[in-house]
């Protein structure tokens, strides 16, 4: 875990959107994507539950956001 993929969980956070946030970094999709994917599996919880209007937060994502 380092800062960085933080701040790209934070602003997915504030976005709703992996897409939004990816654009507000300069980078691409998938790379945001792998980067909270490995947050993920580093923390051994599920951050955001993915859909295709988007993307929720689970009880653990809320707690890391805070």
């Amino acid at each position: 875990m380092d800062i960085l993929t933080l701040c790209y969980f934070a602003s997915v956070c504030q976005n709703k959107s992996i897409a939004k946030a990816a654009d507000s970094f300069f980078i691409s999709r998938q790379a945001l994507s792998k980067s909270i994917i490995n947050l993920e599996k580093e923390l051994g919880v599920q951050l955001l539950i993915r859909s295709h209007s988007g993307i929720e937060l689970t009880p653990a994502g809320r707690r890391l956001q805070e």
